[in-house]
């Protein structure tokens, strides 16, 4: 029976092993077939992306260019951007707007019959209005500002720069002549008073406004050195009145929040333009009272300019001193010369942060988590500043003919050579203005500006003066700015 058993479990073991190898080649077979299917199918979308694939680009030379990537981002970071990468280079575009509106206001003028001294009169204005653009590709840099309150050119900044190493860079355009930093390395935006000083102006006095021209410039470790050396148009226009350029020139540095430098400028006046002569400085108060109208210059014209400010948490100091003088040849209808005109003046103004936040920025609501008279707060220069500030400034201006100048002999000469206002004086009649001044400024946020300035002034020449009868004089300067 045992042998019988042993033949009969033996076959059953043999059909058993031969049913699983036929299952397993049929779930080959099956595994096989489901692959090949697949495999069409993936073959087929491959096909349909080819028939819909855009031809390869071919250059000249008949070889295929590789496709560059390119990134695209926006959004907003201390202002709305655009920034991306074109064929490996990046990119930047800011837009930006500014808008200031003041009114000034001039107490208790009037007008003296017998001096026939002009009235000012309070007015409100557009000071600026400007939109542009800013932005960078690679290392090169541009920026476009449009000002149709400006005459006789409605820009301001418009500019192109290369900008591949901060020791050397190259700029073509229309920009502020480098003089001194308070106009040339300052934006009007984060004046420390409405105006600036009466020396320095806002381009009517020593400071050259903007120009068109070219400029080279850097700056080696990190401010320590700074240089700047510009030849532009004299006049504020995209045409030529004048033959030879303008040469404006600056060294400063800057040192763990104290600035310091020299700038110096010069000219050959009055070549090509009206009846070959130029306009002199003029002398203007903060609020644009005009207490010296510019006579006339030809010749050279050579500037001076001394500079410094200390910034040390809430508080600041910063003043300075210009020195002008302004040849006055063949000004007369004769072809006399008269005597050179000399414009100086200085000016110290201090100021000190009474409130604000002392955490990092932006704070859009206004005293939100403000502290009082802490010395954690930061008045930040050529910047935005959110909070409280108190600002006070000295300054004066003085326009007279140079000491030891042509001197007159002949009784017709000094019958004529009288000192007069007159533009073609041979002897200028001259004029002083003293200024003390009194600020407040609010900045609700960075990106808002409210100013106060109450002016109290002495003019040398009654003749000259805003109010009848009297040297002293009063301007209220208010502003309210935005910009982003």
């Amino acid at each position: 029976m045992r042998p019988r058993a042993s033949l009969v479990a033996a076959v059953l073991v043999a059909s058993f092993g031969s049913a699983r190898a036929q299952e397993q080649v049929k779930s080959d077979a099956e595994r096989l077939a489901d692959l090949e299917k697949k495999l069409a199918e993936q073959q087929k979308q491959l096909d349909d992306l080819k028939a819909h694939e855009k031809p390869k680009a071919i250059d000249e030379k008949g070889a295929v260019q590789q496709a560059q990537n390119q990134s695209f981002d926006w959004g907003y970071n201390d202002g709305f951007y655009v920034k991306g990468d074109i064929n490996g280079a990046g990119y930047m575009i800011r837009p930006h707007a500014r808008l200031q509106l003041d009114y000034r206001a001039f107490p208790y003028s009037s007008k003296n019959l017998a001096y026939n001294n002009a009235v000012p009169e309070d007015q409100f204005l557009v000071r600026r209005a400007r939109v542009g653009f800013l932005g960078n590709f690679g290392p090169f840099e541009f920026m476009f500002d449009a000002d149709p309150i400006r005459s006789p050119l409605p820009i301001a900044d418009f500019w192109f720069q290369w900008h591949q190493i901060d020791e050397f860079q190259i700029r073509f355009g229309s920009f502020k002549a480098p003089f001194d930093f308070d106009d040339s390395q300052t934006s009007d935006l984060y004046l420390d008073m409405v105006e600036r000083p009466i020396p320095t102006g806002s381009g009517n006095q020593i400071t050259p406004d903007y120009r068109i021209g070219a400029e080279v410039f850097g700056r080696v470790a990190d401010g320590l050195f700074s240089y700047f050396f510009s030849v532009v148009n004299q006049p504020d226009s995209n045409t030529v009145q004048d033959g030879d350029p303008l040469y404006t020139a600056r060294v400063q540095t800057e040192i763990k929040g104290f600035e310091a430098g020299i700038g110096a400028l010069a000219a050959r006046l009055g070549t090509g333009g009206p009846k070959g002569f130029a306009n002199s400085f003029t002398g203007a108060t903060p609020a644009q009272y005009v207490f010296f109208a510019p006579v006339s210059v030809r010749g050279w014209e050579q500037a001076i300019l001394g500079d410094a400010a200390f910034y040390y948490g809430p508080g600041f100091i910063s003043g300075g001193y210009a020195y002008a003088q302004q040849a006055r040849e063949r000004v007369a209808a004769d072809g006399t010369s008269g005597t050179p005109l000399v414009t100086q003046g200085g000016w110290v103004t201090v100021g000190w942060m009474l409130m604000g936040p002392i955490t990092p920025g932006p704070h859009p609501i206004p005293f939100k988590d403000w502290e009082f008279f802490s010395m954690e707060l930061q008045k930040k220069r050529n910047a935005r500043n959110c909070g409280l500030e108190l600002v006070f400034r000295m300054e004066t201006m003085d326009i007279r003919d140079a000491r030891g100048g042509r001197r007159f002999t002949s009784a017709a000469e000094t019958t004529v050579a009288t000192p007069s206002t007159s533009a073609t004086a041979l002897k200028v009649k001259g004029n002083q203005c003293q200024a003390g001044t009194i600020g407040l400024n609010f900045y609700p946020n960075e990106n808002v500006k409210f100013m106060f300035d109450y002016v109290h002034l002495h003019l040398g020449d009654r003749l000259r003066a805003e109010r009848a009868h009297s040297n002293e004089a009063d301007e209220i300067l208010l502003r309210a700015q935005l910009e982003f």
